[in-house]
């Protein structure tokens, strides 16, 4: 879908020259990445048919049960649901005379939905947040720290945790506003930003650590998704947990079900995770409500777990004071 990106201009030449950044209208209905993602899968079909019939089908008909056919291999041979959903979508944006004519698709692709819950990232606990906390202070890696704060309190999806600018943080008399560009929400609505305001005093300390020392145009996290995601994973190894889908996500599902816990609010909890439907949310909540209960973890992590939350509660006591860390970030 295409997002708003420009601002109207008054004068016809900066109009021009805005709208040649973005490119033509067609290349802005879906994603780069998305786009690319079609491709594959639209030529992964493409070479089933050739090899199946050796021409191409000449009715939406026949192509609604060639795809049907196909999405049955895909069912067979093990792979992701998102093979399925890309390959439906991929036929209707490269031929979108089919669309509404893949009716038998469309319900197998539903009943796969149906069939197969999505593995998603295991939520962290309040606790489990503090002690990951502590394993990021123990190993003076303090930007970790403080962006699993911020990403677990501002509800952030990584992607919107890392490309936060100083110059993207408000601080108002009612709490700090983080205005968020390129959200997926904000695409779906076709939107400029989608904005949080964080008013908790732990997390206020530490968008202000983060900010020390920074220009406006710099990222307020500073590292990028591949130091993240490799340092993450480091941890994991490092607390034994590679094993469980304890994935960056788990910020954003961790801090979603510990707000719904504390307000006891659909509404307020949709409000503040950016949903526009209440039926996502009750979802999301109730899957990650699941997902803590089931948990179990072996005895011996638990106290690895619980002895770096005991070191991460002093350095958290003098965050939220706004107070000075030895420690700089590395």
């Amino acid at each position: 879908m295409a997002r708003a990106a420009i601002v109207a201009s008054e004068m016809r030449s900066e109009r021009r020259r805005l709208r040649r950044r973005l490119g033509r209208l067609e290349l802005n209905l879906v994603r780069r990445h998305t786009v690319e993602r079609y491709a594959t899968h639209f030529t992964a079909f493409m070479d089933y048919v050739q090899q199946l019939l050796g021409e191409l089908p000449r009715s939406p008909t026949e192509y609604d049960a060639l795809l049907s056919e196909y999405l049955e291999v895909l069912w067979d041979l093990g792979e992701p649901k998102s093979a399925a959903t890309y390959s439906v979508a991929a036929l209707q944006f490269y031929l979108p005379q089919l669309k509404k004519h893949l009716p038998r698709s469309w319900k197998l692709k539903a009943i796969w939905d149906r069939l197969e819950l999505p593995c998603q990232s295991i939520p962290l606990s309040l606790e489990m947040l503090f002690s990951f906390v502590g394993y990021f202070i123990n190993r003076r890696d303090n930007i970790m720290a403080w962006a699993c704060i911020l990403g677990f309190n501002g509800l952030l999806r990584t992607g919107e945790l890392l490309s936060l600018l100083n110059s993207h943080c408000s601080w108002t008399p009612q709490g700090l506003v983080l205005h968020l560009t390129d959200t997926k929400g904000a695409q779906r609505r076709l939107i400029q930003e989608e904005s949080v305001i964080i008013c908790d005093e732990l997390t206020l300390g530490v968008v202000k650590l983060l900010s020390q020392n920074r220009k406006p145009g710099d990222y307020l996290v500073g590292i990028s998704a591949a130091t993240f995601r490799t340092r993450w994973n480091h941890m994991k190894k490092s607390l034994h947990l590679q094993h469980l889908r304890f994935l960056p996500y788990s910020l954003r599902r961790g801090g979603a079900t510990w707000f719904f816990r504390e307000t006891g609010s659909f509404s307020r909890t949709m409000l503040r995770c950016r949903w526009q439907h209440l039926k996502t949310c009750k979802l999301y909540i109730a899957e990650a409500q699941t997902a803590l209960a089931s948990l179990s973890l072996p005895p011996t992590t638990t106290q690895t777990l619980h002895t770096y939350g005991l070191v991460a509660r002093p350095h958290l006591s003098r965050w939220a004071t706004l107070g000075r860390v030895e420690d700089t970030p590395p």
